[in-house]
């Protein structure tokens, strides 16, 4: 039974790795520039002690159509 389950399942291992060769290439999105943007330092020990920053930054497409993300 041991001899039979070692093959089963180093395919069962491999098959995810492999099958990705066959996957669509990866297109690169058109991105003309990126610009970040700021915020104010924090003023109260709660802003202080918030684990996130309120920066963004905002991507423009060289087709021109722009998205903020926070």
């Amino acid at each position: 039974m041991k001899k039979l389950a070692v093959p089963f399942l180093s395919l069962a291992v491999l098959f995810p790795s492999a099958s990705n060769v066959f996957a669509a290439p990866h297109t690169p999105a058109p991105i003309d520039k990126v610009e970040f943007i700021g915020m104010k330092a924090p003023q109260t020990p709660e802003e202080i002690n918030t684990m996130y920053s309120k920066a963004s930054a905002e991507v423009t497409y060289k087709n021109g159509t722009k998205k903020y993300s926070l």
